[in-house]
């Protein structure tokens, strides 16, 4: 094969890649365009200044994003770090709703250089992190973390390894804790932090090395077992309801602002404990562990964990009994441990409090499914479907489709499962179930990729084990999927 010659006046070379833009830009600009345009060009300019100040570059700054490169990646986060402190402080003098916050991304990556412009996987990368982060908050690469992890005062909650437009392989994603005082440059100053940091690493291994007195032992053992619980409810149901869309197919490395890809996995959040004590000084105790289980629960990469400063915002505050998606959630834990009336209550519940809910239907028709009561599941099922609304990203679809394979009509069922597989690529049970139906009409080579597929998320899945937790009240209906799966090839 002949060399390829490069192209002239290219280059590549290995840069930290910073992306930023303004969450809600659409909004502020529909409220007052004179306004937004003023403050965006006062917080452009403050973001500017600092980049140059922490030695770096700006390379583009269409509309409301930003793009800058450093040598130094230690750099890139400070200035990050910086900037989001400099315009927390400028936010405080406007109201609420004229506030401009800004979302940062920053990857260490390899670029293409043509001219002043930078092209490449190492430039989308950045912007695909910026989409992911909070407003007034900032998510690294993998890449970045490697370098930065004990050269900077700061904390950082992994993300696992996220699956993002565009890009080949999942990328490693961390949220950048902001919790610190800034600036980041002085010496004195980022030793405190050091040392603030270490007290609290020290009081979590303090609770991870902490011996229960035999009185406490079964109240923690009964926390695990419902957090257990709780995990098998979100991987084994659809994903929660999301306002928030898919990012459109462009080649732009910088994604539109409004656009947020839903994770292709499960979504947990372990919601903060309560200090059940009259002592105050075990409140550590209480938000240790869930900081402890929000940790241990991201090393498992077929989990999407909800970052623990997420989880924080819910503390202090109880659960909405009259809420209907409070039933519905404890419906799936009762029919986990296949309490079948329990379960069939609780759905009936989140019925009558959201009788114009999508996903009201759509849990009342997997339990009905689950107990037998095939029309009824298809009733609630076509109700589900009815209500459905742009919003829900079709993940409703996956309970529809499981409804109408349990009912024969394998056909229908295909095409609302194809759906669901296209937003969800990586959830286990659609491949599952896919594998079920394809081997039910008959289309073996479908059926056993689909099982590969199974295997590739679950390379320990075991059919016994499947069958034991399946909650499905009559063990024919049971055996006829397992028998499906194993003609899939599924052992």
């Amino acid at each position: 094969m002949p060399e390829q010659t490069p192209t002239v006046g290219m280059e590549r070379k290995l840069a930290a890649i910073f992306s930023t833009d303004v969450a809600g830009y659409s909004r502020l600009m529909g409220d007052d365009e004179e306004a937004t345009i003023r403050t965006l060009t006062a917080y452009r300019k403050l973001i500017s200044s600092l980049i140059q100040h922490y030695r770096g570059r700006v390379v583009d700054a269409p509309g409301d994003n930003l793009l800058a490169e450093f040598a130094s990646v230690v750099d890139a986060v400070r200035c990050a770090v910086e900037i989001q402190h400099a315009l927390k402080e400028k936010n405080a003098e406007l109201p609420e709703h004229r506030q401009m916050h800004f979302r940062i991304g920053i990857n260490l990556g390899d670029v293409i250089v043509e001219g002043e412009r930078l092209y490449g996987d190492g430039v989308n990368i950045a912007a695909r992190l910026e989409s992911l982060a909070e407003p007034g908050g900032i998510c690294i690469s993998g890449t970045v973390y490697d370098q930065v992890e004990n050269k900077l005062a700061l904390t950082y909650d992994y993300q696992g390894e996220q699956r993002v437009k565009n890009i080949a392989k999942p990328v490693r994603v961390y949220r950048v804790g902001l919790d610190v005082p800034s600036p980041l440059g002085g010496e004195g100053q980022g030793e405190g932090t050091v040392r603030e940091s270490e007290n609290q690493k020290a009081k979590i291994e303090e609770l991870k090395s902490y011996r229960l007195r035999p009185a406490h032992r079964w109240i923690v053992t009964g926390l695990v077992l419902l957090a257990i619980i709780v995990i098998a409810v979100r991987y084994w149901s659809s994903p929660l309801p999301s306002t928030q869309h898919p990012a459109p197919d462009t080649q732009s490395p910088i994604p539109n602002p409004q656009s947020l890809p839903l994770p292709d996995k499960p979504s947990l959040i372990v919601l903060p404990f309560v200090n059940m004590s009259k002592d105050p000084d075990q409140e550590y105790f209480s938000d240790g562990l869930t900081e402890v289980l929000t940790g241990d629960l991201s090393k498992i990469s077929n989990l999407f964990i909800i970052a623990r400063n997420t989880a924080f915002t819910y503390k202090g505050k109880a659960l909405n009994d009259s809420h209907y998606w409070s039933h519905l959630t404890l419906g799936y834990i009762y029919l986990w441990q296949k309490q079948y009336e329990q379960a069939l209550a609780e759905m009936e519940r989140g019925v009558t409090l959201g009788p114009n809910e999508t996903f009201s239907y759509a849990g009342l028709a997997v339990v009905l499914n689950c107990v037998g009561r095939t029309e009824d599941a298809l009733e609630a099922a076509a109700k589900a479907l009815r209500l459905n609304s742009a919003d829900l990203a079709d993940a409703h679809l996956l309970a529809v489709g499981s409804v109408y394979a349990a009912a024969g009509r394998l056909d229908e069922a295909l095409t609302f499962l194809q759906r669901y597989l296209s937003r969800y690529p990586n959830m286990l049970d659609v491949h599952l179930t896919l594998a079920a139906v394809y081997s039910g009409l008959g289309r073996e080579a479908e059926a056993h990729a689909e099982a590969a597929e199974v295997l590739r998320l679950n390379p320990k899945f075991s059919l016994e084990v499947h069958q034991q937790r399946a909650p499905i009240k009559d063990p024919a209906v049971l055996e006829r999927g397992i028998t499906a799966l194993r003609k899939a090839g599924l052992k």
